[in-house]
């Protein structure tokens, strides 16, 4: 059972046993859910015989999947969970200058692992890992779909505004750019403002720099064949600690981080 309050970010997470009275309910987890540094993840679902979704579980363990988020970047992984001892074992992690999502458990004791992997100039593609021996079985091989963006720079950047917060963004660069040459581009940023109670959890890094350089109808990207750089989703967190609450400082919240980002672009 999960918990959830608006006013505190928390989120608590329940073991209990239904028709057993006497046996209390263990808070499994009890955290901030803006805290995506300590995110569990999610538990793993499978789809039983009569076509139902449920817990992917062999014996007292269960199985969670999470974006890992990390200062590094987002590091996907897979752990097993023990209910008994409530201690979590983990069996995968992303390594390297690629991005691995684990996507799908393929047996009931998590020996292999279905992944989805891909780097910056490398699209998607799925692959069996066995988690015991690391092999892996290649299954797909999708070429590149916008072989446009092949060059495309992209780089995770890290500042703050100036009351201490600290802010990050995916910088591109388009393919051939050269500082020395070509001076400084008309830029675009990409951005929705998120509103946190904490100026700590506001700072955290969410994104991978190796992921693949996507674009679609929706994607700013485009403004990469034309010559211009683009500050995809930089972070612009509206905070309000203890009793203030965000939208009381909101357009100076706003107007700060805007011009930190612009600073450090043109630094």
């Amino acid at each position: 059972v999960v918990e959830w309050w608006w006013e505190t970010r928390n989120v608590r997470t329940w073991v209990l046993q239904p028709g057993a009275p006497d046996t209390a309910p263990v808070a499994l987890y009890d955290r901030s859910w803006e805290d995506r540094y300590d995110d569990p993840g999610a538990p793993v679902q499978r789809v039983n015989a009569a076509g139902r979704q449920v817990l992917h579980a062999k014996g007292d363990a269960l199985y969670f999947l999470g974006e890992g988020a990390s200062p590094e970047g987002n590091r996907p992984f897979l752990d097993r969970l023990d209910l008994k001892t409530r201690k979590a074992t983990r069996l995968f992690r992303s390594e390297g200058a690629r991005y691995d999502d684990p996507v799908l458990l393929l047996d009931d004791d998590a020996r292999e692992l279905l992944l989805q992997r891909e780097a910056v100039d490398t699209p998607p593609n799925f692959l069996v890992r066995n988690l015991e021996t690391k092999a892996e079985r290649v299954l797909t091989r999708f070429p590149h779909p916008s072989p446009q963006l092949l060059g495309v720079s992209k780089e995770m950047i890290r500042y703050e505004r100036k009351d201490g917060v600290k802010l990050t963004g995916t910088l591109y660069l388009p393919p051939g750019y050269d500082k020395a040459r070509d001076g400084p581009l008309p830029t675009l940023l990409w951005v929705y403002p998120a509103e946190f109670k904490s100026a700590d959890h506001a700072g955290q890094v969410t994104d991978s720099p190796y992921r693949f350089v996507r674009i679609g109808w929706y994607s700013p990207l485009f403004f990469l064949l034309r010559g211009w750089a683009i500050l995809d989703d930089p972070t612009l967190p509206i905070v309000g600690e203890g009793e203030v609450e965000p939208n009381d400082s909101y357009v100076e919240q706003l107007v700060t981080g805007a011009e930190a980002a612009v600073a450090e672009l043109t630094r």
